[in-house]
């Protein structure tokens, strides 16, 4: 479920944050706010479309080998969550600047009042299209998750990402956007770990690699998976009682790899 609130949350914060960016650039524009609900609207409607066609397309591969198309969804999605956390502060940031631009050139009446729609449509579907893979990916990683756990997860952190957005917007709360983006990056981080350590449980590679498949050590004395703790655990962190060698390599490789590039690409920014 926290796995399900994080991805939720994350997405609909942005979503949020850059409908705010571009009201605030276009506050003085006459019917703004229509376009505005235009925008995000047509950005549900698609998303959804999208969401039914992607089970659809599942549907129709069914004759597929399913650990194949479990194996290039899950990829999929280590793939974009990585590539999120790499850009996210850089993406940010350019997106905010050029929103800014747009609005300006609106409200001057330079360029069009339905690039307000697009801008917020353009952005809804992104995060719409990220939230369907993302959470896809949570769910083949975590077969514990029940559908009240996965509703809970997406009540909680859409209500807590438009909250904190709108929050921020009208200036109710002042938090550092650093430190959130930080807090958000070291989660996501564990979060593309725990998907990217499923990913050989669908491949064959333990008739060639079978010393790799063997535990690497067993924790269930400690903190059974199956627990309230153990669960929680597992979807925050990638928790497993007992990994076996390959899991606890990709683990590791994951979170050393996505930090040092994070680490140098702020040691660029600071010099």
């Amino acid at each position: 479920m926290f796995a399900i609130a994080l991805i939720f949350f994350r997405e609909l914060l942005e979503v949020t944050l850059i409908t705010g960016i571009i009201m605030a650039a276009t506050k003085n524009v006459l019917n703004r706010n229509l376009w505005v609900i235009i925008g995000i609207s047509l950005g549900v409607i698609c998303s959804g479309y999208i969401a039914y066609s992607a089970n659809s397309f599942k549907n129709l591969l069914e004759n597929i080998n399913e650990e194949a198309i479990n194996v290039i969804i899950l990829f999929t999605a280590v793939i974009m969550l990585n590539w999120t956390i790499i850009s996210m502060k850089h993406y940010t940031s350019h997106l905010k600047n050029n929103i800014k631009k747009v609005g300006q050139n609106v409200q001057n009446g330079t360029i069009p009042l339905y690039t307000i729609a697009t801008i917020i449509f353009v952005a809804v579907v992104r995060e719409g299209i990220e939230i369907i893979l993302f959470t896809y990916g949570v769910l083949k990683s975590s077969s514990e998750l029940s559908y009240t756990h996965v509703l809970l997860g997406m009540i909680i952190g859409s209500l807590g990402g438009i909250s904190l957005g709108i929050a921020l917007y009208y200036g109710i709360i002042n938090i550092k956007k650093k430190y959130m983006f930080s807090v958000t990056t070291i989660l996501l981080i564990l979060l593309t770990s725990s998907i990217l350590i499923q990913i050989p449980n669908h491949l064959p590679l333990n008739e060639f690699l079978p010393s790799l498949y063997t535990a690497a050590w067993n924790t269930s004395d400690i903190i059974r998976e199956d627990s309230l703790l153990g669960s929680l655990l597992h979807v925050t962190i990638g928790y497993i009682e007992q990994p076996s060698k390959i899991q606890l390599i990709l683990y590791l490789l994951e979170i050393t790899i996505i930090s040092s590039i994070i680490f140098f690409q702020n040691s660029k920014v600071s010099h």
